[in-house]
């Protein structure tokens, strides 16, 4: 994948586009006990709430490995060791979305050297009959 080929790009060219919707939902490996604890804990949000390092830890397979989810909780190594993150988050957190708790994301990502790349706008909601699978919007 080459650079901006995360998103779709508008009829004006290099001018990114609102991406609808992942083209597939991102499947869980069984049953992700994890997700289903944080998301039943915080039901009733009235108000986003901040997640902490070690929940943002814990969501890297929902968020991507080597997407959002690659990023500086999940990932120590430092520029320029290709090791390094793909992804700086700026935040996580869970907000109520049409009665649904869901999980809004944004960061950036990053170039090979560590220097901001593209900006990233990402909510994660449930779907499926049980919840068992992720559907990922984002700008």
């Amino acid at each position: 994948m080459g650079e901006g080929d995360w998103y779709q790009k508008s009829a004006l060219g290099n001018v990114p586009a609102i991406r609808h919707e992942l083209l597939a939902e991102r499947s869980s490996l069984g049953k992700n006990f994890i997700v289903d604890k944080l998301l039943s804990e915080n039901e009733n949000l009235s108000k986003p709430k901040e997640l902490l390092p070690t929940e943002i830890k814990n969501l890297v397979n929902v968020i991507g490995s080597t997407t959002a989810g690659d990023n500086q909780y999940t990932n120590s190594a430092k520029p320029p060791d290709p090791r390094s993150p793909a992804f700086h988050m700026l935040s996580a957190h869970l907000m109520p979305l049409n009665g649904k708790t869901v999980l809004e994301v944004q960061g950036n990502f990053v170039t090979n050297t560590g220097a901001k790349g593209k900006e990233f706008k990402g909510i994660f909601i449930p779907s499926g009959e049980n919840g068992e699978r992720i559907k990922e919007f984002f700008l």
